[in-house]
Parts: C-alpha cells; structure tokens; sequence
C-alpha cells in the first residue's frame, strides 16, 4: 500500500482576518412625563404618564434594549402601574425593550400622597443600544406640591391673656387665625363656645366667615397665605374665679401639616365683693325725746376686694341723727363711704339719734356702690325699727 503526504511548507498563509466596524444606530429617544394633579391633598392618589417617543430623524432608526428609571420620591408610594410586568417599583426600572422608529411606549404609575411634601419625579432613559443624538430629551419631570396651609390660633381677653375683670362687666375675646401657607386657606372653621361664667353680648367677624353665638362655630373663614383673620367676642363676667375659654380650629379644605398650635386659650377672673349689710338698734322702744343707737356692719363675704363701697342710711321722718362715727371711712350726706373693704373683713358705723315722733321708725342702710360685682345682691341692705 503507497500513500501520497503533502506537507505545507507555508502555514503563514493559511488563514485571514478582516476587520469590520459595526457603527451603532443613531436614535432619539424623547421622554415627556406628566401627573394629573400637581397639586393634591394628603392622602390623595395621583397618577405619572411617562411618555417614551423614538423621534429619530429620518426613516430608520429602531431602538432596542430601552430602559427607563422611574423612581418614586419619598413622601409618595407607589399604588399600581400598567407596565404589565415590565416596571419594577421597588427599583422604578421600566424595561421598555424595543421601540420601533416613530412609534412611543406608555407607562402609567398611580401614586398615594403619604406626606405634606414638595416633590420632584424624574423620568429618565438608563440604557438603549444605539447611539442618543440628543441627550437633552433623555428625562423630564413632574412636580408635586401637597396642598397645606399651616394655620394656628391665637386668643387674648381684653389685650391680655388672663386679666380680672369685675363680676357684671364686659370682656372682650379677640381670636386671630394666622396662614403660614404655603397654600391660601379656605373653608375654615374654629369653635369657641362660651362657658358657665360668661354670657355672650356681640361679636364682630370683619366680614369673614359668620359667627353663631348659640354654638360657637365661627365658619367659612379664607385666610390667604400670610395673611390672617379675626374674630372679637364680648361677653359678660357673670360669675366670680377663673374661668376659661378656649378657641379651636377644628377643619379647613386644606390640610394643616402641624396641629399643635391650632388650639388656644384666654383665662378670665371674675372679680367679686359679697357685701352683707346687718343692722341693729338699741334700745328697740323709745319715747320721744329719748336717745337710741343704731349699729351698722358691712362684712365683705366675697372672695376679693371691695373697692369704693357706699353705703346710704339717712334717718326716716321721727328719728334725728346726732352722732354718726364710723369705724372707716366717713360719713357725709346721708352716704358713709368706707372705700375699700378686704375680703373677709367687717367695718361698722354707730349712729346716736334722738326720737322726734310716735310709731314704727324704720331706719334702712344699703349699698349704694361698688366696683365689684355682687354675687348675693339680697344681703346688700338691711333695717331696724
């Protein structure tokens, strides 16, 4: 058996390379993104449309491998999406894949508003194989900013916020509702009722919102952003001590990011002398001519001050004051004015009057003034005969 062996003696050129340069596509891909309310409450759910378009010039072009990245701010979460798979929400990637030239991908996220915040989505283009001719369409954005209005309250009773005022005498309450905004307020609604030891007189809103004094709402109130609104009550003192009142925003069309100064309140004391008048006369029977004594004491019972207490006590037709001595004060023209009179002490006033006449001689003294109010009027006055 013969067998023929070739032996190449040139094994240089045995093979060749030729190089060739693949040049990716040049494309456009264009991302537009809108939300359907810029402006929502909290708690409101809100939906971003993305909007990939393949906008390259001329007839060709297709886009391949697209990936977009969504990725939601804090203060929104996302709800659902209609990417059908292709959007992952915990990443915000949403794997477009191909886009054929002149056509567009549409991705809808629908968002709850968990917070009272000012935020900004952004929609971008991460990855496609191809070569972006124009990067300035690459993302856009949709600005979100959580309608609030920051009010707060504030009340003061006569300038003040806790001032004492005489039983029967008038305070007056002024309310301010105050906008910090950002939003202007609408819809506002403050509750202030007058408790047991005031008694409502008038009210005064300056035309914003209405006032009804028989629940205490004052509603409809608008208070633009910055701005404020007032709201003055006054009443009568009816009662003695502190009593309290307190006034409350209760509600607004828009939401307050902070409630802790939506409430306050204004003290008032009431400030009142229970003055008890008791008289006596010594002896009780006399005949004309005769001398009798006549005892008056004022005791204040109250838990205050009295201040310019009168007291009157002229002599009836048949008596004839001789001698009136007065333990304070003084006394002129029928009026012993004591003056001032602390709480839980007595002052009296002796009388020596001569009898001029036959019969019952009634001799009555009473409390004429008083600056403070009188919770037992029934105890101002007394007689002897």
């Amino acid at each position: 058996y013969v067998r023929n062996l070739f032996i190449d003696n040139n094994a240089n050129n045995d093979s060749d390379i030729e190089t060739t340069t693949i040049t990716p596509p040049d494309v456009d891909v264009a991302i537009d993104k809108v939300v359907d309310d810029a402006a929502p409450g909290n708690g409101d759910q809100i939906t971003f449309t993305i909007t990939a378009t393949n906008n390259t010039p001329g007839s060709s072009g297709d886009v391949r491998d697209l990936v977009i990245e969504d990725i939601l701010p804090a203060g929104l979460s996302h709800v659902s999406d209609d990417g059908a798979g292709a959007f992952n929400p915990f990443n915000g990637i949403w794997t477009v894949g191909d886009l054929d030239f002149g056509t567009t991908a549409t991705l809808n996220i629908v968002a709850s508003v968990d917070a009272y915040v000012d935020v900004t989505n952004t929609a971008t283009v991460t990855g496609l194989t191809g070569n972006d001719t124009n990067a300035a369409n690459d993302s856009d954005t949709a600005n979100v900013s959580v309608e609030r209005a920051d009010l707060s309250i504030s009340k003061l009773a006569d300038g003040v916020e806790s001032p004492s005022v005489n039983v029967g005498d008038t305070v007056t309450f002024d309310l301010t509702v105050s906008n910090a905004g950002p939003f202007d307020a609408t819809g506002i609604v403050v509750n202030d009722s007058l408790p047991p030891g005031l008694s409502y007189v008038s009210h005064d809103a300056a035309g914003n919102g209405t006032y009804d004094p028989a629940t205490g709402v004052w509603s409809g109130v608008a208070v633009t952003n910055g701005n404020s609104a007032t709201l003055q009550i006054i009443a009568t003192v009816t009662s003695a001590g502190l009593t309290t009142n307190t006034a409350s925003i209760t509600g607004a069309d828009q939401g307050d990011p902070d409630n802790s100064n939506d409430t306050d309140t204004a003290s008032v004391t009431g400030v009142a002398a229970d003055i008890q008048i008791d008289k006596t006369v010594t002896p009780v029977e006399a005949n004309p001519g005769e001398s009798v004594t006549f005892t008056v004491t004022a005791t204040n019972l109250g838990a205050d001050d009295a201040t310019n207490l009168t007291i009157t006590d002229p002599p009836p037709a048949g008596l004839t004051f001789d001698t009136v001595t007065p333990s304070v004060g003084s006394y002129a023209a029928n009026t012993w004015t004591i003056g001032t009179l602390a709480s839980g002490a007595s002052a009296t006033l002796t009388i020596d009057a001569t009898v001029t006449a036959t019969g019952t001689l009634t001799n009555t003294a009473a409390v004429q003034s008083l600056d403070q109010g009188d919770p037992t009027p029934g105890n101002d006055s007394d007689d002897a005969a």
